[in-house]
């Protein structure tokens, strides 16, 4: 189940053409379960794909996927809802995994007439930093709400240039 689409990235997480890159779909599919089973856990992941799939969700369910403003430590905090983790997380693995090109003879990078090939470590950093700040919102939210339980809360390491 993809809870996110082509047309979720735009700026700050806009890819070129993405509507007509076919490996950016298998990239969310897969980098979505990765994000999630990493967040929550495996079995907490398979109850919300399967709470979401049932013909009438609960709005538990919906609550984790769309967002919902909640009370943490008395102040008010605002969960925008599961995209906000996922969008930057793929964005940043994409940028990681599209620097190169695998070839028949071999790995190269792309080369532009005009143009100067830079390092994308410090986008692939920024996007990556948020999906962290953002799994840490859902994360304060699953465990505050009270309605689910199963999880296996993990939090995400925030990276630095160099990929540490």
């Amino acid at each position: 189940m993809l809870l996110v689409s082509v047309n979720d990235f735009v700026f700050p997480y806009s890819i070129p053409n993405a509507d007509r890159i076919g490996a950016l779909n298998d990239l969310m599919i897969v980098k979505q379960d990765e994000v999630l089973n990493k967040i929550f856990g495996v079995d907490f992941t398979q109850a919300f794909y399967t709470g979401l799939q049932a013909p009438s969700p609960e709005q538990r369910w919906l609550d984790l996927r769309d967002g919902k403003t909640f009370t943490l430590y008395s102040k008010t905090v605002v969960y925008p809802g599961i995209k906000s983790v996922i969008v930057p997380y793929v964005f940043a693995k994409y940028v990681r995994e599209m620097t190169a090109n695998f070839t028949g003879i071999g790995t190269v990078r792309p080369d532009a007439e005009n143009a100067t090939v830079i390092s994308a470590a410090h986008v692939e950093v920024k996007a990556y930093n948020e999906a962290v700040d953002a799994s840490r919102i859902v994360q304060d939210y699953v465990v505050s709400d009270g309605r689910y339980s199963g999880y296996d809360i993990c939090p995400l390491c925030y990276m630095n240039v160099f990929g540490l």
